[in-house]
């Protein structure tokens, strides 16, 4: 019954991701006034909202071992994932959004299934204990189907989620439609600082390429375009001085 074929090899963007170590994927999600008829919301629901949805981007099932389909004895094939967190990857990226939202109001939404998952357990422990270095800021614990619905209800209590690989990928393509699409959301993932204080980055749109609609004139520029305003002012090049954005 052991997995059969190779495991999926990581390509693109995700080994990209991966193999810079860039775990912190920052999602704001902010209507623009003048878009709020494309919503499926009410004006009045989504007129305050400003949120911003933390992603932990090089962990939990999308990379957990062992991963594949498995032929069974009887012939019939199950398909494996595994959820798995160390205690260190948790912290880092729980920490990060307690420093998130100590630099804006002050509210950390933490989001897990510690009802039926083990990894949610521990999620939980390791966020209550980090809160105590940040008396400052707010900490909510939240089931992620919980947190679905509240984004549905009334998305403007938000400040800052932060939730697994997983979990944050499905909350952050529905905040999209807070904002009237997905073609609205910019995004940034970050590493560790460097040695010279500088942390790697990528910044994207949260739709990604979106391949179905290339060459047909329809694709919305806005989240690329706010990516690109998410970058510091001014970049350091490696070996070519420094160049403004």
């Amino acid at each position: 019954m052991g997995l059969s074929g190779p495991l999926q090899e990581r390509s693109g963007l995700s080994r990209l991701r991966y193999d810079l170590d860039l775990y912190a994927n920052l999602r704001p999600a902010k209507p623009f006034p003048a878009l709020f008829d494309e919503t499926p919301f009410k004006p009045e629901v989504v007129r305050d909202v400003d949120l911003v949805i933390l992603r932990e981007l090089c962990g939990g099932v999308y990379f957990g071992l062992p991963k594949g389909i498995q032929v069974l004895d009887d012939g019939t094939r199950r398909g494996v994932d595994t959820q798995v967190y160390s205690e260190a990857e948790i912290q880092r990226i729980v920490r990060y959004g307690f420093e998130s939202a100590r630099s804006r109001r002050g509210r950390l939404c933490s989001v897990e299934k510690s009802n039926v998952m083990e990894s949610g357990v521990l999620w939980r422990e390791v966020a209550t204990r980090i809160h105590a270095d940040f008396p400052d800021v707010d900490l909510v614990h939240q089931l992620a189907d919980n947190t679905a619905m509240q984004l549905v209800r009334d998305p403007a209590q938000f400040d800052v989620i932060v939730a697994d690989n997983l979990f944050a990928d499905l909350l952050s393509d529905q905040a999209g439609m807070v904002c009237g699409s997905l073609g609205m959301l910019p995004s940034a993932s970050f590493g560790d600082p460097l040695p010279d204080g500088h942390r790697p980055a990528i910044y994207e749109p949260v739709h990604g390429a979106a391949p179905d609609i290339a060459g047909r004139d329809l694709a919305n520029p806005i989240g690329a375009i706010l990516s690109v305003a998410m970058m510091p002012t001014e970049v350091r090049w490696p070996n070519r001085g420094r160049g403004r954005r």
